[in-house]
């Protein structure tokens, strides 16, 4: 059962029809036996733990692409979005480096789910940067959307920070 609902999640992921995220991709082991069956079970257990570690780097186009064999060009009208965390060098220029990736994590995290519930997807991180891109009929109303939100989320972010400073 178990390995049926991995092999169903991943495959409506490289299909792009499910979105899953590493902490929904969990593979139990029940396996008894101390034979085959339970070295099997330990292996898909280590290539789950793989793709957990994976999945928040590749973007749903690329994994389209996995299932057609190789790189295809194609044409395609896109909207791109990319963010930029204001400050951001300036508020980390006096902190610890484990710190830093703390909060820069923090804030990628936040923007790549509002990109992602406005039927955006990344195509890249660089420093504090979002590259994303967005397809279909709605694709600057999306762009759009997201923007915005992610806006408003960060003053909001920056509101709460701020508050915390006071007190």
């Amino acid at each position: 059962m178990n390995v049926r609902k991995i092999s169903d999640l991943l495959a409506g992921m490289i299909a792009g029809n499910t979105k899953i995220s590493s902490s929904t991709l969990v593979y139990q082991d029940y396996v008894q036996s101390h034979d085959e069956i339970k070295a099997l079970s330990g292996e898909i257990n280590d290539m789950v733990t793989v793709i957990r570690g994976i999945i928040p780097y590749i973007s749903i186009s690329t994994l389209k692409q996995a299932d057609k064999g190789g790189p295809l060009t194609t044409r395609q009208e896109l909207t791109f979005l990319f963010t930029d965390i204001r400050g951001f060098t300036a508020l980390c220029e006096q902190m610890d480096p484990e710190s830093v990736v703390s909060i820069l994590n923090h804030y990628l995290n936040l923007e790549t789910q509002i990109i992602l519930e406005n039927h955006g997807d990344i195509d890249k991180f660089v420093g504090d940067e979002i590259m994303a891109f967005f397809d279909g009929p709605d694709k600057e109303l999306n762009a759009c959307r997201a923007a915005m939100k992610i806006r408003a989320m960060m003053m909001e972010e920056r509101e709460n920070r701020l508050k915390k400073e006071i007190r």
